[in-house]
């Protein structure tokens, strides 16, 4: 009869959804302190099914908000600024508009960012001179349209989160000025 057939449950499960090796996994599951999630992420959980999740990317900030319960401020006391656009384009060249540093300089407006992680043609994160870091996801809508949706992490507060929506929105108004001209 094996032991500690939870623990190795939860090591596996672990393995298959991040690919990494069995030691490795088990290592971060033993790290791990063992605290129930929060009412609100269970809520947010069970609102919307894992297929909701990709309808998400083409759904406006506030009905995301009203779907899964988010808000704009983190569990660590940190903002968040989100902002989502559909392109007429095919992903890898929305991909490549934010990957290629001399696009990206075009329409962003922000010649510091740096590459920190990037999967093609899925994500991005981007680190920025003020500290705070940038992930954009990469959706496909078919063959020739694609959806982007931009998050700058580490925020000071909420109208600083405000004030960078309202950028994004213009940053992506001006991406598509670009993709357009292609």
């Amino acid at each position: 009869m094996p032991r500690n057939k939870d623990l190795k449950r939860l090591v596996r499960a672990r393995m298959k959804k991040t690919g990494e090796a069995y030691t490795a996994a088990r290592a971060h599951i033993i790290r791990k302190p063992r605290t129930r999630p929060s009412t609100r992420l269970v809520a947010a959980m069970s609102s919307a099914s894992k297929q909701d999740y990709a309808a998400l990317a083409g759904m406006s900030d506030a009905s995301i908000k009203a779907k899964t319960g988010c808000t704009w401020e983190r569990c660590d006391g940190s903002y968040e600024a989100t902002k989502s656009r559909t392109f007429d384009v095919p992903v890898t060249t929305l991909y490549d508009a934010w990957a290629d540093k001399s696009v990206r300089d075009r329409w962003l407006e922000s010649p510091d960012a740096k590459v920190r992680t990037a999967t093609v043609p899925k994500s991005i994160r981007l680190g920025l001179a003020d500290g705070s870091i940038l992930a954009v996801g990469f959706l496909p809508k078919g063959r020739a349209k694609s959806s982007v949706a931009v998050s700058q992490l580490k925020l000071p507060d909420k109208e600083t989160a405000t004030r960078l929506k309202q950028y994004w929105s213009e940053r992506l108004d001006a991406l598509g000025d670009v993709l357009s001209e292609r």
